[in-house]
């Protein structure tokens, strides 16, 4: 188990070559993976199928979708399969491309989404602050009137002084 988790650390595609039951599980146990949405189910998997060497596990596996036993729309997003060395690694360039600029698609709309709930929510407050300022600046100046007049009136009543007192 942890082999396999190293070998999909950090990977950008799975290309499987031709080979025994090794082989065959570590790429059914990704392709698995990926059918659940697990930690992998972004990253491209390919087999060199080298002299037909993958036909009949490809057509087992579009059984199993003809059938209804796979969940994915598509079966080449769970496995895909090329004849040639070129042909593989065109077709994970091709899906890691897009991969990384629907990431980056995603990443620049959640950051656009971020700011402009970030400018709203500085609009509201500003909006607060300035409803805050014009109701409540008027009645706090009258108290400071107030308190201002009554603070002379209490020194004029002390120093004896009473003329025009209210």
């Amino acid at each position: 188990p942890q082999r396999k988790s190293k070998l999909l650390e950090g990977a950008d595609a799975i290309v499987a070559l031709p080979g025994g039951l090794g082989t065959f599980d570590e790429v059914c146990d990704v392709a698995c993976q990926k059918q659940l949405g697990m930690n992998c189910d972004k990253i491209p998997v390919c087999l060199l199928n080298i002299d037909g060497f993958f036909d009949g596990f490809m057509t087992q596996l579009k059984r199993a979708k003809k059938d209804g036993l796979l969940h994915q729309k598509d079966l080449d997003d769970i496995i895909h399969a090329e004849g040639s060395e070129a042909a593989c690694l065109t077709w994970c360039q091709t899906k890691h491309e897009a991969r990384v600029k629907e990431e980056r698609e995603t990443a620049a709309t959640e950051r656009e989404a971020a700011a402009t709930l970030e400018a709203e929510a500085v609009g509201k407050i500003t909006l607060m602050g300035t409803l805050k300022r014009s109701l409540l600046l008027p009645p706090i100046c009258a108290l400071y009137t107030w308190m201002f007049m009554q603070t002379i009136y209490i020194f004029m009543y002390l120093s004896g002084e009473t003329r025009n007192m209210i």
